[in-house]
């Protein structure tokens, strides 16, 4: 529900979907599921807004009225083509738990098959290893999106990503014992 409240947080945080469009990049995944109360607003603002991923939990039926009142609203057929409707994979789920997972698991799968982009590494300052959208916590062993990356630290020119603040705390106490050799 959109509301113009102030935010509480980030986790309270209640935003209009203007400002919700602003947020969008080209890393986002947008899951329209408002229950047909706000389908034709909310599609509005973020179907042009250039996410990774964007559907609608809604039927065929649904779905092509609000297509409809979009394409009045001067909205492109291109940019309509790109709405995924249903949202979610086809593996007959029925409960909102079934639901959820099938449009977690179609959003798995389309960010798995875009390509992986090599980020542009700075000529001065720590060289980013690896060169991929993701790198291994050298604690834990787990993957961590570098975009995201909360818990960063930096050692002998290069820069290590983490998945806690408690896998980041353990590389510093000891960094020479878990920074891989370098050639």
């Amino acid at each position: 529900m959109p509301a113009e409240k102030k935010p509480q947080g980030e986790a309270g945080a209640r935003l209009s979907f203007e400002q919700l469009s602003r947020r969008i990049t080209a890393n986002t995944y947008v899951v329209v599921a408002t229950m047909g109360a706000y389908d034709e607003e909310a599609l509005e603002e973020v179907v042009g807004a250039g996410g990774a991923y964007v559907a609608l939990v809604a039927s065929r039926k649904r779905a092509d009225a609000v297509f409809a009142y979009l394409r009045d609203r001067g909205v492109g057929e291109g940019v309509l083509q790109r709405v995924k409707v249903p949202a979610g994979l086809d593996i007959g789920a029925v409960t909102p738990e079934e639901i959820a997972l099938s449009i977690m698991a179609e959003i798995i799968q389309v960010r798995r098959a875009r390509p992986t982009a090599t980020p542009v590494v700075p000529l001065t300052g720590p060289r980013e290893i690896p060169p991929a959208e993701e790198a291994t916590d050298p604690i834990c062993g787990m993957t961590v999106e570098i975009a995201g990356a909360r818990h960063i630290a930096d050692y002998q020119g290069s820069r290590f990503y983490f998945c806690s603040v408690h896998c980041k705390h353990t590389f510093e106490q000891e960094p020479a014992k878990y920074a891989p050799a370098r050639a």
